[in-house]
């Protein structure tokens, strides 16, 4: 028997085009086990700062 090979999905795109709702979408209907979401990162960092929270969630999600 063949071994399936990984699948990456990458979305990119403009602030409000739906990337995140298309990935919501994807990893409920084909159960996807990791979802690395910089929006949801960005959020739990405790910052004063906004724009260095998400500069922060970016480099987070890198890591993983």
């Amino acid at each position: 028997m063949h071994e399936l090979s990984p699948i990456m999905y990458v979305f990119a795109g403009n602030n409000g085009s739906g990337k995140s709702t298309i990935r919501n979408l994807i990893v409920d209907r084909l159960g996807i086990s990791v979802n690395i979401d910089p929006d949801a990162l960005a959020r739990s960092i405790d910052s004063l700062y906004p724009e260095s929270r998400k500069v922060s969630a970016g480099k987070e999600a890198i890591k993983l």
